[in-house]
C-alpha cells in the first residue's frame, strides 16, 4: 500500500505542467478552484490561466433566518458549471448579518449591504463576500431625519480589500440640496457634501462609479457625477434619453463605457426589447450604442460583452425576476430551500487584469 501510494505521488508530481495547465483549462472556473487545493504546484497555474469562457455572473442567494441545524445558509450558483455551492455560517459577525439588509452593489466578488438599525437613528453598511465568507465593516451612518428625507442609492469604487476603496450614499436633502457621503474601509465616520440644486424627494433612479468618478442619473432626465480626488459634483447632461422612465439601468461595461440601458415595449406587438446609449465624455451626449451587450439587472446591475457563455444572449435584457426561467438559469430554481434574497454577483476572476475579451 506504501508503495502504491508513492506511485500516485510520483505520477501526479511529475505531469508536465503544459498538461496540467490545459487540463485546468478545460475546466469551470469553480472546478478549478477546488482542484488546485490538490497540488500547491497547481496554484501558480490556477492564476495564470485567462478567462476567455465565464462572462455570464453567478446568483448569490441568502437568508436571515437559521435551518433547523442553527447554521445560516447562502448559495452561489455558477451558470457555467450548473452547480451551486453552498456557504454555511455565512456573514454571523456581531450585528453584521442579512436580518433586514438591503443588497446595494456588488462587484470584485463583494455585495454592500444596507441595514437600517431601527431603535436609534442610525444605518449600518457593511461589506460580505460569500466566496471567501469575509466581512469587512463599515462606520455607523448617522441620519439627521430633520435634514436628510431619504437615502437613496449606494455604490463602491475598487474592490473592498483595496485601500483605494470608497463608499458613496446619494440622499435628497430637505431643501433640495443633494446630499453625498462617503467613506474608506477603516474610516471612523462618513464624510458629507451638500450641493446645491431643485433636487426632487426620491427621485434618484441609478448610480455607477468609472474612472474615479461617481455618475448618478435623476427621473427629470438629469445626469451628474462626483469626482472622488476633487470632491466635487458635477451636472453633466440635463436630458436623457426616455427621460421619466423608472425601469433604466445605468451600468458600467468591461471596456469602461458608461451605458444607459431600458427595456422598450413596442406599441402594437407589445413585444419588449432593449435600448442601449453610451455617454460621450469628451462631447458630453448620449450616443446610440451598437456593440453586443448582455444586461442583469435587479438589486445589482452589470452588463457583460456577448462572448464566451454569454455569446447567445446578445442583446438580452434581464430584469427583475424574468431571468428565472432563462436556460442559463432556470436549474437554480430546482431547491428546496426559500432564500429570501437573490442578486447578481460576479465572480472575482471575472475582474482580472488577464481576462480576454475576445469573441470565438
Amino acid at each position: 500500500m506504501e508503495n502504491s501510494d508513492q506511485m500516485r505521488k510520483i505520477v501526479w508530481d511529475d505531469l508536465p505542467q503544459d498538461i496540467v495547465s490545459r487540463i485546468l483549462g478545460k475546466l469551470a472556473w469553480s472546478e478549478r478552484a477546488r482542484l488546485c487545493l490538490v497540488r500547491k504546484s497547481w496554484r501558480r497555474l490556477f492564476y495564470e490561466i485567462k478567462n476567455t469562457q465565464e462572462f455570464l455572473p453567478w446568483i448569490f442567494c441568502y437568508n436571515s433566518d437559521l435551518t433547523s441545524d442553527g447554521v445560516r445558509v447562502c448559495k452561489l450558483c455558477d451558470p457555467f458549471a450548473r452547480r451551486s455551492y453552498t456557504v454555511k455560517d455565512a456573514a454571523i459577525v456581531n450585528n453584521r448579518d442579512f436580518s433586514d439588509a438591503r443588497a446595494c452593489d456588488s462587484r470584485y466578488g463583494w455585495v454592500l449591504f444596507s441595514k437600517e438599525i431601527y431603535d436609534i437613528v442610525r444605518m449600518n453598511f457593511f461589506f460580505y463576500n460569500p466566496f471567501t465568507n469575509e466581512i469587512i465593516e463599515l462606520p455607523r451612518m448617522e441620519k439627521n431625519y430633520r435634514k436628510i428625507t431619504y437615502y437613496e442609492k449606494a455604490t463602491f469604487s475598487l474592490s473592498p480589500s483595496s485601500p483605494s476603496c470608497t463608499v458613496i450614499a446619494f440622499s435628497i436633502l430637505r431643501d433640495g440640496k443633494l446630499g453625498i457621503e462617503t467613506c474608506q474601509p477603516g474610516d471612523e465616520s462618513w464624510k458629507m457634501f451638500e450641493f446645491l440644486g431643485d433636487y426632487k424627494y426620491n427621485s434618484i433612479l441609478d448610480v455607477a462609479y468609472a474612472d474615479e468618478s461617481f455618475y448618478c442619473t435623476f427621473v427629470e432626465g438629469k445626469m451628474g457625477a462626483f469626482n472622488i480626488k476633487q470632491q466635487q459634483w458635477k451636472v453633466l447632461t440635463e436630458s436623457l434619453h426616455q427621460s421619466g422612465n423608472c425601469h433604466h439601468c445605468l451600468v458600467v461595461a468591461f471596456d469602461g463605457d458608461l451605458l444607459l440601458y431600458w427595456p422598450c415595449t413596442e406599441p402594437i406587438y407589445d413585444v419588449i426589447h432593449t435600448c442601449c446609449w453610451r455617454f460621450d465624455l469628451s462631447e458630453m451626449k448620449w450616443i446610440e450604442n451598437k456593440k453586443k451587450q448582455v444586461i442583469f439587472e435587479k438589486c445589482t446591475s452589470f452588463s457583460v460583452p456577448a462572448m464566451g457563455n454569454a455569446k447567445g444572449s446578445e442583446g438580452d435584457y434581464y430584469f427583475g425576476s424574468s431571468f428565472w426561467s432563462k436556460p442559463n438559469y432556470a436549474w437554480t430554481l430546482e431547491d428546496d430551500i426559500h432564500f429570501r434574497g437573490r442578486i447578481w454577483i460576479q465572480p472575482p476572476f471575472q475582474y482580472s487584469s488577464d481576462t480576454v475579451l475576445e469573441d470565438n
